[in-house]
């Protein structure tokens, strides 16, 4: 589990439109399931917004998991690091 996750300013702006109890169990909601991606029952009416989080917060911690394993996987290394540029050694730019 990771110890941080991204907060995007939609979230914030998202929450500022609810009513104090409800901007807490969102914030909360969102906070629990970024840090420990444990997902906390929401009332009905947090529902449709909780639904349009969700997936920026599940990619979050999937590229957090990919950071703590050192990134994106090395490209293979080519046989002939010369052979892509050799095609174009010989061919010269027409004028027109």
């Amino acid at each position: 589990m990771g110890n941080s996750f991204k907060f995007f300013v939609s979230y914030l702006n998202a929450a500022e439109k609810l009513k104090p109890k409800e901007r807490g169990e969102f914030l909360y909601a969102v906070a629990k399931y970024g840090i420990t991606g444990e997902e906390i029952p929401l009332r009905k009416s947090l529902q449709p917004l909780w639904d349009a989080v969700k997936p920026n917060l599940e990619a979050s911690r999937k590229y957090q998991t990919y950071g703590e394993k050192g990134g994106r996987p090395k490209k293979p290394l080519l046989k002939n690091p010369k052979a892509p540029f050799l095609k174009f050694k010989n061919r010269t730019r027409k004028r027109t």
